[in-house]
């Protein structure tokens, strides 16, 4: 029984609990108010009840047939009764602690449901109507909770500056049963385009009118940006949601953002420097064409050691190597070592060492070994960090590979 029970009720009319046969008792003291120890006996180790436990019945519940206390058990004039049984009236309603104002406060014991019960049975429920799947019709829809594409007709600049009513546009758009549908609802950002890209939520639904709509669909997107010139297009990737944009067109329509292209390049040894810019200078270097990539690169030799030493330009510096061509990459990776110690500092860097490992797998044997002469008088820089260190595994393993073929 609980504490608010076991205090008012004699101890000494208590009687033992019905143990099980093999069950030994061990003695000891009990301590009692007034500074009195008496006898009692306490089994070891704890003792199982095979019966109900009889608790006499508090002066002040005589009669009653609930209480707050679900699941224990009370000696009353009749034999036993458990609190709850089917069939148990309403409790007292003098307002004290057993009453029903009390059991609302407190759950009863023995009915609490465990919260990670109820938090699986939740999300077993989210995750049945995740599965649930269909073909782009308006019932699929609703079951991601955009409704049918008519459903944000007339009313998708509103909803696509909201947090949940952008949702609700983007999986209009992806669920479009034709071509006409999806170009209802993107004409409805015509002459918006801009305050589209640099909203926090609007900035997702242009993104998804790329990715989903051709270039000669919707050519009012990439006008709009271009006829607010060069400085705005800069603007834009400097933006931490109009780069985004500006990566979706780069990535998906670049045969049509020409424009944009030369707008970017004109101010690129910038950009790769900038925290949100570097991302739209990989972009171009990745999807841009080879006019475009060669300039950037040709661009990257003058200011070698500006952005070899720039932890945001790194990136760029990487992708430049990656994706070059040949002769660039032999002329980009000359001007980097001819700067000294500037292949140490990239080999230390989460981007630059990218870069460094590019140079060692596809660079010529002129600049391959240049750079393996200049990292192995400094690895003890190279060990202070966790790029270094993979630099030099890296290293070991060319070693190895370059003794192998020299004894074949």
């Amino acid at each position: 029984p609980g504490p608010s029970i076991a205090s008012e009720c004699d101890l000494h009319a208590m009687q033992p609990c019905q143990q099980t046969p093999a069950m030994a008792l061990q003695p000891c003291q009990v301590w009692l108010a007034g500074g009195t120890y008496i006898a009692a006996a306490m089994p070891a180790p704890l003792p199982v009840a095979t019966a109900p436990i009889p608790v006499p019945m508090p002066g002040h519940w005589q009669g009653l047939t609930q209480l707050p206390f679900a699941g224990t058990v009370l000696a009353t004039p009749g034999g036993t009764a458990r609190a709850g049984e089917t069939g148990a009236q309403e409790g007292p309603q003098d307002g004290h602690r057993g009453s029903d104002a009390g059991a609302a406060r407190r759950p009863p014991r023995g009915r609490v449901e465990a919260k990670g019960s109820r938090n699986r049975g939740r999300k077993a429920s989210d995750a049945a109507s995740c599965r649930t799947t269909g073909g782009g019709d308006a019932k699929s829809a609703q079951t991601k909770g955009g409704g049918p594409p008519s459903s944000v007709m007339g009313k998708v600049w509103r909803l696509a500056r909201e947090p949940k009513g952008c949702r609700r546009v983007q999986d209009a758009i992806a669920d479009a049963a034709t071509d006409e549908e999806r170009l209802a609802i993107v004409f409805e950002l015509k002459g918006r385009v801009w305050d589209a890209m640099m909203c926090p939520h609007a900035n997702h639904v242009l993104q998804q009118c790329i990715t989903a709509m051709r270039a000669t669909s919707c050519p009012f997107i990439v006008d709009e940006i271009t006829q607010r010139g060069t400085g705005a297009v800069c603007k834009a990737a400097r933006h931490a949601y109009g780069c985004r944009v500006l990566q979706r067109l780069l990535e998906h329509w670049p045969d049509h953002v020409t424009g944009l292209a030369d707008d970017l390049i004109s101010e690129g040894l910038l950009l790769c420097r900038h925290t949100f810019g570097n991302y739209v200078m990989q972009h171009l270097l990745e999807y841009g064409s080879d006019q475009q990539r060669v300039e950037i690169i040709q661009g990257m030799q003058k200011q070698a050691l500006a952005l070899g030493c720039d932890v945001r330009a790194a990136a760029p510096l990487s992708k430049a190597v990656l994706c070059a061509s040949d002769t660039d990459r032999a002329a980009l990776v000359q001007a980097l070592l001819a700067e000294k110690r500037l292949i140490t500092g990239l080999a230390c860097m989460r981007h630059g060492h990218q870069a460094v490992q590019v140079i060692l797998e596809l660079c010529d044997a002129p600049e391959r070994n240049e750079a393996i002469r200049q990292l192995t008088q400094d690895t003890d820089t190279l060990c202070q960090s966790r790029y270094g260190r993979t630099i030099i595994n890296c290293l070991s393993e060319l070693l190895q590979v370059t003794a192998a073929r020299a004894g074949c």
